[in-house]
């Protein structure tokens, strides 16, 4: 059998199975129909990520991945062993869904001709705080494929009958893993695939093999897939995220730990990241926009006093945005009297599409993201860089960059 156009595509190869040169990498096999695959994996029996995972990722030239949820723990989760895939210089496509709260409809609503600005606050949002190390590594591998150039990023959006945007989540937990001599495994999840911290809930796959499937269940998968990612599956509005998504995922992409076979010097720096601009449809109070006129008149100097629940955040942030307009690199530091009120913060910098550096609880957790983020604004790489810390460790010399 020849190889598909569409792995030609992928691969850069236009040799057909079994001639010319071949892509294996020394001591993994290049054929999945090589692997000692087992037909069920779970949690408590098996290594689900050595023992599945990572073996196909270092066989495969294409791995095509439903995952559920475009989150942290969700990514990270789809990334599972997706280092090795860059040992081929394979590629990963990944559809994924965010999680929409009731503003999120209206406001894509009100967009609907240019969602992809509202998509990339509410994915910003779902990435605010990460602070355990496997979702890092992971995220890290992930953005290290996305810089790239070996990851494309849809999202799954829900719609009604209507044609509106709907809350609920497209759900589907499949993969396929493609090999440059036509093979293919295919696998599906169990209902309960979710990530909680270093360890992972109970989980279930069934795995399918193209060269053993009389009933042809590998092949339905995939059909499923390219129809999904063609955006042909009724009831999904799907929308291309893999410009924006790498933008995202910049600030989890270690400089000093890429994933075997890829080559920094290879990879291009991205361009100014996005600067930090108000949720679409933000419509501000009239005494909020007086706060920003005052602000303004007073030549950028003042004290809001505003009462509790009135908006004092939304109505600094848009003023920040404001200054961010005119004024780029452009670093944005807040201060905080409680870890609480950071997490606050955080979230609510994330609705305007920039990922705050936490700068509290551990100056091992944060020190190598704030020297890393400084770095970055001074090259140019970022418009804007934005701290949150707490009292306690902004008069401290923990956040000196010294």
């Amino acid at each position: 059998m020849a190889v598909p156009l569409e792995w030609q595509s992928v691969t850069g190869s236009r040799h057909p199975a079994g001639t010319g040169e071949p892509r294996g990498v020394a001591g993994h096999p290049r054929d999945l129909a090589e692997l000692p695959l087992q037909l069920t994996y779970r949690t408590g029996r098996d290594d689900l990520v050595r023992g599945f995972f990572v073996p196909c990722l270092e066989t495969a030239v294409l791995y095509r991945r439903a995952a559920g949820y475009f989150t942290s723990a969700g990514l990270a989760l789809a990334a599972r062993g997706v280092a090795s895939l860059a040992l081929r210089r394979g590629h990963l496509r990944l559809v994924v869904s965010p999680h929409l709260e009731p503003d999120d409809c209206a406001a894509l609503e009100r967009a609907r001709d240019t969602p992809a600005a509202v998509l990339r606050t509410i994915a910003a949002r779902s990435l605010a705080e990460i602070e355990d190390a496997l979702l890092k590594d992971r995220l890290n591998a992930l953005a290290w494929l996305s810089a790239a150039g070996l990851l494309e990023i849809k999202l799954a959006l829900r719609v009604t009958a209507q044609g509106g945007y709907a809350r609920g989540l497209f759900h589907a937990k499949t993969g396929i893993f493609s090999d440059d001599t036509g093979h293919h495994v295919s696998f599906s999840g169990s209902a309960n695939e979710t990530a909680g911290g270093l360890v992972e809930n109970f989980e279930h796959l069934d795995v399918f093999r193209s060269w053993q499937d009389p009933e042809g269940r590998v092949q339905a998968a995939i059909d499923d897939f390219e129809s999904l990612w063609a955006g042909q599956v009724p009831g999904l509005h799907i929308i291309d995220f893999s410009q924006a998504s790498r933008a995202l995922l910049e600030r989890y992409r270690n400089p000093d730990q890429p994933p075997p076979g890829i080559d920094p010097n290879q990879v291009r720096e991205p361009g100014p990241g996005a600067t930090l601009a108000p949720p679409v449809g933000l419509d501000l109070r009239p005494y909020q926009k007086d706060a920003i006129r005052a602000w303004s008149k007073a030549g950028g100097r003042g004290v809001f006093a505003m009462a509790t629940g009135s908006g004092k955040t939304i109505t600094a942030l848009v003023l920040a945005s404001k200054v961010a307009e005119r004024n780029h690199p452009l670093a944005l530091l807040i201060v905080c009297p409680f870890i609480n009120l950071c997490r606050q913060w955080m979230r609510e910098i994330a609705a305007f599409g920039v990922v705050a550096i936490p700068c509290f609880e551990g100056r091992h957790r944060w020190q190598a993201q704030l020297e890393e983020g400084y770095q970055r604004l001074t090259a140019g790489l970022d418009q804007v860089q934005a701290i949150v810390t707490t009292n306690a460790t902004f008069q401290s010399e923990a956040c000196s960059l010294g």
